[in-house]
């Protein structure tokens, strides 16, 4: 088997059908498709059942509701493609998705494809592209893959649909994730399987539809579950990335980062004086704290982010989280 094309399914009624049938209309045929229904609570899990019985390449797993991560592990766990491919429930691929990743895979033999998605909203009307100018398109060895982590491994497109991965790899750091991370999952994967790997290919190709549905497993995510999680990552981030010389910088720059996030929810959801003091209590974590004493490594917004949250300017935080108010 070739592919395994692992979709997990929330509450996604309205927009399965489009889902599903663009993967079962592959013009390559040798793949299996693992519908993963998360605890559904409409007619997901029925019309999974459904498709599984006119089509002998599909499984259906039925779970209580676990978030995405523990989705994501269940597929993976009854997978046996030699890659995956990962797909969201709300969301959409062109037909000739894993024909092109075929022959890429016959003449290059990769770790990780990285595709072109398009951004559009619920009726389908076109919105952005992604960028995949991080590497240049084409093979990339293990050199390039060294550069662009020195550089900046945070810079990479972190979203794992749109990206072809090697089972094997992909099972390994999948496995590893914390169910309990619900925002930022996707970058605990790819990253380290970056790192990882001997031989990413980098296509310009648009191969996936990004459906910015609020109600999605993944996209139903405000400010204060941005914030959240976010020591759960720079827990995992700290434990599977590799050790190179850069790594502390740019964690401490990502952690900056992360602390603005929940920063900007304190304020959201709490008066100034009981934010201020919740912010006090989260930076004086002995993590956050080892973090903010290392010289970050990362983009001018990050190296502000930093500057801000380790002076403890709550005043200048207060006025970003109003400027930049989702």
């Amino acid at each position: 088997m070739r592919f395994s094309v692992i979709v997990p399914i929330y509450n996604v009624e309205k927009y399965i059908h489009k889902c599903i049938d663009s993967v079962i209309n592959q013009t390559f045929k040798d793949f299996e498709l693992i519908l993963v229904d998360d605890g559904s609570t409409d007619n997901c899990g029925e019309i999974c059942d459904g498709y599984s019985k006119q089509d002998s390449r599909i499984k259906v797993i039925h779970k209580t509701n676990g978030g995405l991560v523990s989705a994501r592990k269940a597929g993976v766990k009854v997978s046996t493609g030699q890659y995956i491919v990962a797909v969201d429930g709300d969301d959409w691929v062109a037909k000739d998705y894993l024909e092109d990743a075929y022959k890429i895979i016959e003449e290059y033999s990769p770790d990780m494809i990285f595709y072109k998605y398009e951004n559009v909203i619920d009726d389908g009307s076109y919105v952005s592209l992604s960028d995949n100018s991080f590497l240049r398109c084409g093979i990339n060895y293990k050199d390039d893959i060294d550069k662009r982590v020195t550089k900046g491994l945070f810079y990479i497109p972190p979203n794992i649909c749109g990206k072809v991965l090697r089972r094997d790899l992909y099972m390994k750091y999948q496995l590893l994730v914390d169910d309990r991370i619900c925002m930022g999952e996707d970058m605990c994967v790819t990253f380290p399987l970056f790192q990882a790997s001997d031989k990413v290919y980098n296509s310009d190709k648009v191969v996936y539809y990004y459906r910015r549905n609020p109600n999605s497993i993944t996209k139903k995510k405000k400010r204060l579950i941005k914030g959240k999680d976010a020591l759960l990552r720079i827990h995992h981030f700290e434990k599977n990335l590799a050790d190179y010389d850069e790594k502390y910088g740019q964690l401490s720059a990502y952690a900056a980062h992360a602390l603005i996030l929940s920063a900007f929810s304190y304020f959201d959801n709490y008066s100034y004086c009981e934010a201020v003091k919740r912010i006090t209590n989260v930076i004086n974590n002995k993590i956050w704290m080892k973090y903010l004493k290392i010289k970050p490594l990362g983009s001018s917004k990050e190296l502000l982010a930093y500057y801000i949250i380790s002076h403890r300017f709550y005043l200048m935080i207060k006025i970003l989280s109003l400027v930049y108010k989702a």
